[in-house]
């Protein structure tokens, strides 16, 4: 809740603003949509989605995440090249 009142106290100073919920709770999401969305921030990272995914928010932007989504965070690591790093630490 606190990132959703910093954006809306930014928005009000006149900032743009674009939140990302990454949460696999959906917490964002929850406080500015009513229904689950249709697309998700984790079907464009996964490459199921390509148009764009920000909907309205009052004077945000918020890229959705949703509740029903499983996240495997190994599997999107390995495949942004994050675990790499892992690698070196052996």
């Amino acid at each position: 809740t606190l990132t959703a009142w910093l954006a809306f106290a930014l928005s009000y100073r006149g900032k743009k603003v674009v939140m990302i919920d990454l949460d696999p709770q959906a917490h964002l999401t929850s406080i500015c949509m009513r229904n689950e969305p249709e697309t998700s921030i984790w079907d464009y990272l996964y490459g199921r989605e390509t148009r764009p995914l920000a909907r309205d928010c009052g004077n945000v932007k918020i890229v959705p995440s949703r509740l029903t989504e499983y996240v495997d965070y190994w599997r999107l690591g390995r495949q942004a090249g994050i675990m790499q790093y892992e690698n070196l630490r052996r």
